[in-house]
């Protein structure tokens, strides 16, 4: 999965949180998936999740479902929305 760098006023992002969304529908943090403090992550802006995470517990979800994923930004100032 990957994304597009943020607007950081100015602070330069220290970490990104990933949450991904389990066959209940509910998004949940995982750090063992994508280590959102790694330099590579940041700097790269992408991480690579195996399938077979995400068809495993706590996720389970069916091969060819649709994944839901969250990121958000911590800098200096906070978290972003």
């Amino acid at each position: 999965m990957a994304w597009t760098e943020p607007a950081d006023n100015h602070w330069p992002v220290l970490e990104y949180e990933i949450s991904v969304a389990g066959a209940s529908g509910a998004l949940e943090v995982d750090t063992s998936l994508c280590d959102g403090s790694s330099a590579s992550v940041i700097s790269d802006l992408y991480c690579i999740i195996p399938m077979s995470s995400l068809t495993s517990a706590p996720y389970s979800l069916a091969v060819d479902s649709l994944v839901e994923f969250a990121v958000r930004a911590r800098n200096a100032r906070g978290w972003s929305p």
